[in-house]
């Protein structure tokens, strides 16, 4: 009984359609609505409520959304469905914000892709996040007990009875619990990436500022004096041009470093053009 109860549960989340348990050997599926001997046969649905409010019609429901059926594709074709977002993500929202900061090519390739990475990387986050809480909310409705519905603009809950909660975590073990764990690990490797590109976006700019303003050693680095490498700092006045013709503001990256305006001396020790 327990193994065609699951395979019942698992027809009625694949196919939107209700099957009748007895009389199996007469008819076994029976589509929404259908009645046999004069009667309706609505296995899955709870007495008394709204039939959209169903927590197995829910399930259905779901699946029918945008975007939410992809998690049950194959872990290939998963995957597929998601490089194609982050890609439109990349491409029409994250790179154009990133060329903002970055615009001095091919100086700043390495900078702009790890940024632009960081923004799709979040979004694509939001993206996922998105479907794992609508499948963990349908989840969570087939495993309780009880559970709360709307009608004629009052709340009630609805207790199941042994039968609908047997089949209803049937369906949440075998149809939803599996969807989840996907959508969980996807989330755990975006955001690792976008750890690493934060990561790596820090070195290289922590790299940058020690190779632009390197210290002098011996006496004369007693006297609190820097001299800057000379491609680096090209492109940072590329860069702070390339700002300033867009509207911006215009001056050097270290002026928002205490410590290397010091460095760069003059103005009274604020730094060479950051009055």
């Amino acid at each position: 009984m327990l193994a065609y109860m699951s395979s019942c549960a698992a027809y009625v989340v694949r196919h939107g359609q209700l099957c009748r348990p007895a009389s199996r050997a007469r008819a076994p599926f029976l589509a929404e609505g259908q009645t046999t001997e004069g009667k309706t046969t609505n296995p899955f649905l709870q007495p008394g409520v709204p039939k959209s409010q169903q927590p197995i019609m829910e399930v259905i429901a779901l699946r029918r959304s945008p975007f939410f059926d992809w998690a049950e594709l194959s872990e290939e074709g998963y995957w597929a469905k998601l490089r194609v977002v982050y890609i439109l993500l990349m491409v029409l929202l994250a790179l154009p914000i990133s060329y903002q900061s970055y615009p001095i090519l091919p100086g700043d390739l390495p900078q702009l892709l790890l940024t632009a990475h960081i923004g799709g990387g979040f979004a694509l986050l939001a993206f996922v996040g998105r479907l794992r809480s609508g499948w963990s909310f349908v989840g969570s409705r087939l495993r309780s007990k009880e559970f709360y519905y709307e009608e004629k603009q009052r709340g009630f809950l609805s207790t199941k009875d042994r039968d609908t909660l047997a089949r209803d975590q049937l369906v949440e073990q075998g149809e939803v619990a599996p969807v989840v764990a996907r959508l969980d690990g996807s989330l755990l490797k975006v955001a690792a990436s976008v750890v690493v590109a934060v990561v790596a976006l820090n070195g290289i700019t922590y790299l940058e500022s020690r190779l632009a303003l390197q210290e002098l050693q011996g006496g004369e680095a007693r006297r609190f004096e820097s001299r800057l490498n000379d491609d680096l700092a090209r492109r940072a006045q590329e860069r702070a041009l390339s700002k300033e013709q867009r509207g911006g503001e215009a001056k050097p990256q270290y002026c928002d470093s205490r410590y290397y305006k010091v460095l760069a001396g003059g103005n009274g020790q604020g730094g060479v053009g950051c009055n």
